[in-house]
C-alpha cells in the first residue's frame, strides 16, 4: 500500500509529492516528484531494477551452491580433505586429522591451541 503526500515547500513554484512505496524485497522506499504520475513512474523503474538485481543474486547463489557441491564431490572422490583441500582425508572420512581436530575444538567450545612458532610444527619446550 502506497502512502502519497503533497506539500508546498517554501519559495517553490510547484507543489512536491512524496510517496512511500513497497519494494520487491519487502522494504519501503520514499520517492519524490512534482506529480503523482512522476512518483509512480520512478517507483516502477526502481522496482524493475530491484527485481533484476534480486534475480541475479538468486542465480549467483545457485551457481555458488552448485560449485561448492561439485567441489566437495570431487575432493571426496579423490580422498582429499573437503575443508582445506591440501591433505589426504582419513580413511573412511572426509576431513584430515587437523581439520577434524579444529572443528571438534570449535564445536566443544574449547580454545584452539596457538600455532607453533617453528616451521616443522614442534612445540616449544
Amino acid at each position: 500500500m502506497a502512502v502519497i503526500r503533497e506539500y508546498h515547500p517554501p519559495r517553490a513554484k510547484q507543489p512536491r509529492v512524496i510517496g512511500a512505496f513497497p519494494m520487491p524485497d519487502g522494504s519501503r522506499r520514499p520517492f519524490k516528484g512534482h506529480t503523482v504520475a512522476e512518483v509512480t513512474q520512478k517507483w516502477k523503474l526502481a522496482c524493475d531494477a530491484m527485481e533484476v538485481m534480486l534475480q541475479r543474486k538468486a542465480a549467483r547463489r545457485l551457481q555458488m551452491a552448485d560449485y561448492s557441491r561439485r567441489r566437495r564431490e570431487a575432493l571426496k572422490a579423490h580422498g582429499v580433505c573437503q575443508d582445506c583441500g591440501r591433505e589426504d582425508a582419513e580413511p573412511g572420512r572426509t576431513l584430515c586429522w587437523s581439520c577434524r581436530l579444529f572443528h571438534n575444538q570449535v564445536r566443544s567450545g574449547a580454545r584452539p591451541a596457538p600455532p607453533s612458532p617453528y616451521r616443522d610444527g614442534r612445540r616449544a619446550s
